[in-house]
């Protein structure tokens, strides 16, 4: 997993903090922090402005699914004032119902969106594996060499 700020935002953290990350490293030349534990990962002191807002990538790219939990705490002055929890999951990109395995509803849906472009009404993103705009039988085959067996 690697986690994606802005370069301002990651340029402040880094500064402060030295890029220290547990379960995770940080790399100042492609501002990305990529998380290495599979169980937890904590990046710490992010130097924020009073009302500022900030957005972060979570790159969950895996060829497994993977249940995730994302806490953001905020502190002013050490002091814990607030802070949200996050949950998802993600799954294969060929589980295209991402119900935990690659089968013949996925092939269905795929099939059923085949030769569709965007804007047409059975155009279908999550088939359209390599995002090249149209349903094609590339992305079909790819998903049938994922075939769960």
């Amino acid at each position: 997993m690697v986690l994606r700020l802005s370069a301002d935002l990651f340029d402040r953290w880094y500064a402060a903090t030295g890029g220290e990350v547990l379960g995770g490293l940080a790399d100042p030349a492609t501002r990305a922090i990529t998380l290495t534990d599979p169980i937890s990962a904590t990046v710490r002191g992010l130097p924020m402005y009073a009302e500022e807002q900030a957005a972060a990538t979570l790159d969950l790219s895996a060829s497994q699914a993977a249940s995730f939990t994302i806490e953001v705490t905020e502190f002013i002055n050490g002091s814990a004032v607030g802070g949200s929890l996050y949950t998802g999951h993600t799954c294969r990109a060929e589980d295209l119902d991402c119900n935990g395995r690659v089968d013949v509803l996925d092939l269905q849906r795929a099939a059923t969106a085949w030769n569709n472009r965007v804007g047409d009404p059975n155009y279908d993103l999550w088939a359209d594996l390599d995002q090249d705009g149209i349903v094609t039988m590339v992305d079909i085959m790819r998903v049938a060499g994922a075939w769960d067996a």
